[in-house]
Order: structure tokens, then C-alpha cells, then sequence
């Protein structure tokens, strides 16, 4: 090896460097954060059990609400209640919501009118439903998701102490076609950067189809105020605004986990991608830096490979650290595909890995053209 690198010139030496160095920096990220969601060990005692107000906010979504409300209304736990914002539907949403709260006396529904706000995104919605809830501890989700268990409340709140904010796992479910399976691994990656960021002391962000945190919290930060005009936010620009005074556990239990229909385009897909990452420029310093090294350097290592093949570099020095951070990380998701049931959407990563690292640069790009469209 050390004759090879002695027959290099120095600008082939320069990019041998900066080829090993990309690849540290994707080690560090595999054996740092990733790996630390396969070591993880589930809590299995149900010693707490506090009484929960589930929030759900929904806009135009009947047939969610008759599907998936009665899964959540009908969970194995002592003490909770639902809470179904109606965010301005013209659909049937109310007349379901009525019919559902024959069947279910308990559900609560909030009302919104057109005419009673013009905020951008859901946050004045999930506001609204966090002030008609009874319960301290609050647990929220979306109107198209549903638990994977009829355990989901327990398995969320398993040991949870009182001020503790809980990052749970919502992915999209297994569905035919090829960009379905794309949506489904992008889900898989998000929750496996800010599930394994947060076990390693970096929680910035959860997601609003699985979080829970209790009103105190909320209200301690005025809320979304600092952010209500901004669309999107409720969930990671919370987490960044509360991370730095509250403790944070990850449930990534299988019976925690709840799960939703993937977008049916791909242009839905590019619409919820350019809501979500509009808010990742107001993240915090630290936040930036971690989401941004890991992308920076798997372009960094693809780039100087590259440049190093065609300067008929030996293929033995470009290929062989690069091969050696795909096994660890194809091994690492595999095994974490194993325990979330995702293994169809993992194992074919590398092409989806490069894939989403195209995209989400076009997505950013596209925000700094036009902004993107409200919640609707």
C-alpha cells in the first residue's frame, strides 16, 4: 500500500486524503450515532402510566379520521383522551367527527373556521387543540396515521418521568411501486439521523406523527410563537427551541411506532420535502453542522473517487475505504431494518442513499427559488 501511494503525484496524494478523511467522517457518523439504535435496549416496565391527551389536527381528512381514530380511541391504556382539531375542512371531516363521537363520547373536537385564521401551517390548529386538552401529558400525531399496536400509548410513555420529551418512530408503510419504496426508506434515514442524534446528546428535531412532551413544556416557550410564521417548524424548531433545558428519550419499540400511507406522486412527495426543509435553515449552529457533514462528505468521497479513477489512480486505493464504509453501514441498517420490519425498503440503500442525496440539494434549491406551499 505505501509503494501505491508513493507512485501518486501530489495532487493524487491531496485527493487520496481527502477521499479517507470523507470516509472517517461517514465512520464517525456510523459508529458514533447509527450504530447506538442497534445497541438499544427497550424499556419494559410500565410502572408510568399517566394520563395522556392525544392531539390530532386535521384538515380535510374524512376518510383518515373514519379509519384511524377508531384504532387510537380503542387503545389498551387507563387514562386518556383524543383530541381532533378540525382545521377549516370543506370535506364531510365534521359530519365523520360527529358520527365518531356517538360511537366514542369521550373524543373531543375542536372547530376552526376559514375565516379565524390566516397563519401559515398547522401550529395555530395544534395550539388550539393543546388548550382544550385535560391532561398534562400530551402525545401527538397525525389524521393519517395509525399505531402499530393497540399498545402505542404504553410503549410511548413506558417509565416516562414528568418533563421528559419522548422521540418516537412514525415511517411510511409497505406499499407497491418504486417510488413508494423510496418514500419509505427517506422515512426510515430521517428517523434514524434524529433518533441516533438525540441517543447521542443532539436531539434537533422529532416528528408530529409521533411526539410526545407534556403542556408545561409548551406553554414554558410561548409555543410556536418565536416561529408561527414560519410553515412547518412544529416539531423540529420546537425540539431546537426546548433541547437545551429538557431531557429527551427515544422509542423506537416496534409497538411505539405508528405508520402512514406514503404521498401518491412524487410531486406530493417534492411539496412535503420543500415544507419540511424550509425550516432546517433556522435550525441551531451545532444542528447544521452535524445534519450537514454527513451529505458533505459522502459527496466529497464520491467526488475525489471519481477524480482519482480517471487519473487511473490504482483502483485497489479508491475502492477499498469506500467499500469498507458500505459494508458497515449496508450492515447497520440492515440490522435496523430488522427490528423496524423495513427490511424491503433498506436493502437496496445505496441506490436510494444516492438518490436522496441528489434530491434533497434540488429540494433546498428549489426553497431558494419560491417558497413552498402552506399546510393544507
Amino acid at each position: 500500500m505505501n509503494e501505491l501511494l508513493s507512485e501518486l503525484s501530489n495532487f493524487q496524494q491531496i485527493l487520496s486524503v481527502a477521499l479517507i478523511a470523507a470516509v472517517a467522517v461517514q465512520l464517525f457518523y456510523l459508529l458514533f450515532f447509527y450504530i447506538r439504535l442497534v445497541v438499544y435496549k427497550p424499556k419494559n416496565s410500565l410502572a408510568s402510566q399517566p394520563p395522556v391527551s392525544i392531539v390530532i389536527c386535521a384538515r380535510n381528512e374524512s376518510k383518515n379520521l373514519m379509519n384511524y381514530i377508531p384504532m387510537i380511541m380503542e387503545q389498551n391504556y387507563p387514562l386518556f383522551e383524543v383530541v381532533v382539531v378540525n382545521d377549516s375542512s370543506w370535506d364531510d371531516s365534521e359530519d365523520i367527527l360527529k358520527a365518531l363521537q356517538v360511537r366514542y363520547p369521550s373524543l373531543k373536537v375542536v372547530k376552526l373556521n376559514e375565516d379565524l385564521h390566516r397563519m401559515a401551517g398547522k401550529k395555530f390548529a395544534l395550539t388550539m387543540g393543546i388548550k382544550g386538552t385535560s391532561h398534562e401529558r400530551l402525545l401527538l400525531t397525525d389524521a393519517d396515521c395509525s399505531p402499530l399496536s393497540n399498545d402505542w400509548i404504553t410503549n410511548m410513555l413506558a417509565e416516562v418521568k414528568e418533563d421528559e420529551v419522548v422521540l418516537g418512530v412514525s415511517l411510511m408503510a409497505r406499499q407497491k411501486g418504486v417510488w413508494k419504496n423510496f418514500f419509505r426508506f427517506e422515512s426510515v434515514h430521517t428517523a434514524v439521523n434524529y433518533c441516533s442524534l438525540a441517543l447521542g446528546g443532539l436531539p434537533y428535531m422529532g416528528v408530529g406523527r409521533n411526539l410526545s412532551y407534556t403542556k408545561e413544556k409548551f406553554f414554558s416557550v410561548g409555543g410556536f410563537r418565536k416561529h408561527m410564521h414560519i410553515i412547518g417548524g412544529d416539531d423540529d424548531l420546537f425540539i431546537n427551541e426546548i433541547a437545551p433545558k429538557s431531557t429527551f428519550i427515544v422509542r423506537q419499540d416496534l409497538e411505539a411506532q405508528t405508520t402512514s400511507l406514503s404521498p401518491e406522486k412524487l410531486s406530493k412527495w417534492w411539496e412535503q420535502k420543500r415544507r419540511h426543509l424550509n425550516t432546517s435553515g433556522l435550525y441551531k449552529f451545532k444542528h447544521k453542522l452535524a445534519l450537514g457533514m454527513e451529505p458533505l462528505s459522502w459527496w466529497i468521497m464520491w467526488g475525489t473517487a471519481l477524480v482519482l479513477l480517471v487519473l487511473r489512480t490504482p483502483a485497489l486505493l479508491v475502492i477499498t475505504p469506500i467499500a469498507f464504509r458500505y459494508l458497515l453501514l449496508y450492515g447497520t441498517f440492515i440490522a435496523i431494518g430488522r427490528k423496524w420490519k423495513v427490511l424491503d425498503a433498506v436493502w437496496v440503500m445505496p441506490i436510494w442513499e444516492l438518490a436522496l442525496n441528489i434530491a434533497k440539494p434540488a429540494v433546498l434549491l428549489s426553497n431558494m427559488i419560491s417558497k413552498p406551499k402552506r399546510w393544507m
